[in-house]
């Protein structure tokens, strides 16, 4: 079934592609765009560069927004609501009364065959809307990242919130994915953990973050590619805590043995903590939000990623082993990715682990091309999205069937 109307809603609009979520959702446009009229409707931020939606208007047949502001403000009142409401504040934090009636005026004023919703928090947006058949992309189960935020940190007031938080989650996810026709993880396990929470009442299929290999080049290594890169959203909570265990815990055991290694931290809206941490060490830098990694990346000896709370899947494993890094990586940092310890990543999951992981590759030239030739062949078999995303075309015959049944 070629040529239908999909209505793709998400909460991020889906360019440029500086997070994971973005990789994700850009690529499955892309995908279903060759195949169908996607309309995209996307809330955005006032950061967002302008003219992302004129490159997305290439391949989508339209393309609208609405800006969401956030503030201290909403983060407050949206944790008060919740304990008012019994809703996660998560949820409430992204609640937009303008974003859903653009897609109640959309939806009544043409005619689309199927709603794709990208991601838990855009859910609420189209309940209700339309009488169309459903499906949801789980970037994550945002109840898991948040019961081991909870798990992680120190303050007990904090983790009774957050222990709170990620039961209202596991709630909502249950309640809302099951009212969806269609639901797509990007792991086992969360495939596994969705099926669970909505009781089997539907099968979820799994297809993985994927990226573009055509468009990833090697990054071949220089006399200057020496240092570690740590990349992501450094305002994220598990990322935040990752990078300050690496800091606090890795780093100092990485230094005895190779003491002059360099550390860059890039990534947005990096935490007060993370800088405060890294002022302390002269050869640790953060760089912030950057418009070309490049520089980084063919800085880097090793990549690390020292997640050690989280969900779904690390496209900042799949960039670098695309383009030739080493990865270094706790087990659930690589979650999702079919790499082998040893031959195509190194994982560690103790501090003395990660840190001999990292000494290693950093003083072995051969082990890391080895690393950096098998990854890339990894990354060109199982994660470019040209090979992998027809998989949902299967996903979506089911789905205009069964709109198809409802007519």
């Amino acid at each position: 079934m070629k040529n239908k109307r999909i209505l793709f809603v998400t909460q991020m609009f889906p360019y440029p592609l500086d997070s994971g979520a973005k990789v994700r959702a850009y690529y499955m446009l892309r995908h279903l765009a060759q195949h169908h009229h996607v309309t995209l409707v996307s809330l955005v931020r006032e950061t967002d560069p302008k003219g992302a939606a004129d490159h997305l208007a290439e391949f989508c047949e339209d393309v609208r927004s609405v800006v969401l502001r956030r503030s201290s403000l909403r983060e407050v009142s949206s944790g008060l609501e919740s304990f008012l409401t019994g809703h996660p504040a998560l949820i409430l934090r992204d609640r937009h009364p303008a974003f859903r009636t653009q897609l109640e005026t959309l939806t009544r004023d043409s005619r689309f065959d199927a709603i794709h919703v990208d991601q838990i928090k855009t859910a609420q947006h189209v309940e209700g809307v339309g009488g169309l058949p459903r499906l949801i992309d789980m970037h994550n189960v945002y109840c898991e990242m948040i019961a081991g935020m909870a798990r992680l940190v120190r303050s007990p007031w904090r983790r009774r919130l957050l222990g709170r938080e990620a039961r209202l989650m596991a709630r909502y996810e249950s309640r809302v994915c099951g009212e969806f026709d269609e639901i797509l993880a990007v792991t086992k396990t969360n495939a596994r953990q969705l099926s669970k929470m909505i009781r089997w009442q539907r099968p979820v299929a799994t297809l993985p973050i994927c990226v573009d290999v055509a468009e990833t080049a090697i990054m071949a290594p220089t006399a200057e590619s020496c240092d570690l890169l740590c990349v992501g959203a450094m305002f994220y909570p598990p990322n935040v805590d990752g990078v300050l265990w690496f800091l606090r815990e890795v780093l100092p055991l990485i230094r005895r043995e190779a003491p002059d290694a360099r550390l860059r931290i890039v990534g947005p809206r990096p935490d007060r903590a993370i800088v405060r941490a890294a002022a302390k060490d002269p050869l640790v830098s953060v760089a912030g939000h950057v418009e070309d990694l490049g520089p980084h990346w063919r800085a880097a000896r090793v990549s690390v990623v020292p997640l050690r709370a989280g969900s779904g899947m690390r496209v900042k494993i799949l960039d670098a082993m695309a383009r030739g890094v080493p990865v270094v990586s706790t087990r659930l940092g690589a979650e999702g990715i079919n790499a082998t310890d040893g031959e195509d990543i190194f994982l560690a999951d103790d501090a003395g682990e990660f840190a001999r992981a990292v000494v290693r590759l950093h003083r072995d030239r051969e082990l890391r091309a080895k690393l950096a030739q098998n990854a890339r062949r990894l990354i060109e078999t199982q994660y470019d999205w040209r090979r992998r995303y027809g998989e949902v075309d299967a996903i979506y015959e089911r789905l205009f069937a069964a709109g198809g049944s409802k007519k």
